[in-house]
């Protein structure tokens, strides 16, 4: 058990988003580079082709036409892998088709293949990249909104969970490797976790039931995750991109080549970063001498150089230079970029003008520049995706009994406590009164004994030093004593915090869509609130 959310809570919560009102916004406290970036600094502006500004994408796409882009491929590719869905509807097989002609471009974000969605912020990265695009339609100016699966990542650990109604449910599995080849052939219990969960709310049974049939024991996860993405988002015009696939692959061979023949991605990174330090910004990721994976079925390793050629990290693979080269050639779907080299394969093979992220891909992002100037292909504008936090009625008559704003809760929880009791009047300043007494009768007694002997000055300063500091122990007793007796406000600022940072994180970055409501596309009711060209968190008013 990691929260503690009754029932009657989570019911209010669970009919979130069938009128909802936008109560507040606010800017967070963001990475300094994300900060300054937005904010149009000049020392960060030759990071960047573009601005972050909507005037800049609309120029952006403008110019998509002279992208060099096999459009041919790119589009034989989706139109295949979006047949495999059954979610995917017409309104799909249009978007990609329409990919064919050069004045369309993309917009695109990318998230780990997280079972059922993982928290809500994959949600607002894609409801940001849907914005984008009707923003853009209004203009008279098509972009198709791109959802790039993270199918090669191996971070198990970061997607084998959903927290929902305070409960941490886990899939366990022992296979290893890129997470979008794993077989959920043992998944079924994961599923009965969130049945025993919701079993007794009727409201759920239709969607579990459709839940069932996505995740399927005879899919593997990437085929489940395009399925569910298609499931809510198809008739809002998202294309799912699996980059998995060794006709993608193919048109990223000079890549290949150039990383295992110069590293070019590794001196392009460490120039950035090293500018970046200068300009007393913290760097988000670090290049390799080789920023590639070796990927089969169950296993994925790094790319090494050694002596005799190239190796995986762990030894298991070992080639000479020669038969590394032939086999970029003949199997380049067993080559998969890091961190670094994904955004240039995306870039690659996208007519994109727009990468929708978070805070922590924005901040990598701004470090890229370098190893996209030096494969000649152009870096997309970078935007921040929406941020959002969700208060249902008994939150929002918490907060106005408090008599805080929503901001107040992104402060220590301690601090607010403190500030919320001296605002009813604190004991505490009895003791500080007195203190201010006693500190001035220190001083006129020091001075009067340095008339007398100056060494007893100072001895009578340091007693007041250690008085003092008896006295703010004292204090901390008053406040410890005057929380205890203020039940009811602690309480309420515990509810608060709860709703807001569930396990110490942003509610968007725990809770799962199941959480708060029994239908996933009533996530489409978020959509009027976007607005990817701000930094701003959108508190939601929910029923």
């Amino acid at each position: 058990m990691i929260l503690s959310l009754d029932r009657r809570t989570l019911h209010s919560l669970v009919s979130l988003l069938s009128r909802l009102k936008k109560l507040d916004s606010f800017t967070p406290k963001l990475p300094s580079l994300v900060k300054d970036y937005f904010d149009g600094k000049e020392a960060i502006s030759n990071l960047v082709n573009l601005p972050p500004t909507y005037k800049a994408l609309r120029d952006n796409h403008d110019t998509v036409v002279e992208r060099k882009i096999d459009r041919e491929v790119l589009v034989q590719v989706l139109l295949s892998q979006a047949k495999k869905s059954e979610y995917s509807n017409e309104v799909t097989n249009n978007q990609i088709n329409s990919l064919s002609h050069s004045n369309i471009s993309t917009i695109t974000t990318g998230h780990q293949l997280s079972i059922y969605g993982g928290p809500m912020f994959f949600f607002y990265k894609i409801l940001s990249i849907v914005s984008i695009a009707e923003k853009l339609k209004k203009d008279g100016k098509k972009s198709i909104p791109i959802y790039w699966m993270a199918s090669e990542d191996h971070d198990f650990d970061e997607i084998n969970h959903i927290v929902v109604e305070g409960q941490k449910a886990h899939w366990e599995t022992e296979q290893n490797g890129p997470v979008g080849r794993m077989k959920l052939n043992n998944f079924s219990s994961f599923k009965n976790q969130i049945v025993e969960q919701l079993k007794d709310d009727y409201r759920y049974s239709k969607t579990l039931k459709e839940l069932d049939r996505i995740f399927d024991s005879r899919k593997t996860l990437t085929d489940a995750i395009r399925d569910f993405v298609y499931w809510i988002f198809a008739d809002s015009g998202v294309v799912v991109i699996d980059a998995d696939d060794r006709n993608l692959k193919r048109l990223f061979i000079p890549y290949l080549e150039k990383e295992l023949a110069t590293n070019f991605s590794q001196k392009a990174i460490k120039d950035n970063s090293l500018q970046l330090g200068t300009l007393g910004y913290k760097t988000q990721v670090a290049g390799r001498e080789i920023n590639l994976f070796w990927m089969r079925d169950g296993y994925r390793d790094r790319i090494v150089k050694t002596v005799d050629g190239f190796a995986t990290a762990d030894r298991e693979y070992q080639w000479d230079y020669e038969t590394m080269l032939s086999l970029v050639k003949a199997s380049p779907e067993c080559f998969s970029p890091n961190v670094i080299l994904r955004p240039l394969y995306q870039e690659g093979i996208l007519p994109n003008i727009a990468y929708v992220g978070g805070p922590g891909e924005t901040s990598y992002w701004l470090q890229l520049k370098g190893v996209f100037d030096s494969a000649s292909i152009p870096m997309p504008l970078v935007l921040l995706r929406d941020m959002f936090s969700l208060m249902n009625p008994l939150s929002i008559k918490k907060k106005d009994q408090l008599g805080i704003n929503w901001i107040d809760l992104y402060q220590n929880k301690d601090d607010l406590v403190k500030r919320l009791i001296r605002m009813k009047g604190s004991h505490e300043e009895l003791v500080s009164k007195r203190q201010v007494f006693l500190e001035d009768s220190f001083k006129l007694m020091a001075n009067e004994l340095s008339e007398f002997d100056d060494s007893l000055r100072r001895k009578t300063e340091a007693e007041l030093v250690r008085l003092n500091r008896k006295l703010e122990t004292l204090k901390k007793k008053v406040l410890r004593s005057e929380k205890n007796q203020n039940e009811v406000l602690l309480k309420r600022v515990e509810h608060l915090y709860l709703q807001s940072f569930p396990v110490g994180n942003p509610q968007e970055r725990v809770l799962n869509w199941l959480h708060f409501w029994p239908l996933p596309k009533s996530v489409l009711e978020l959509l009027p609130h976007c607005d990817p060209f701000s930094t701003e968190i959108k508190v939601i008013e929910t029923d």
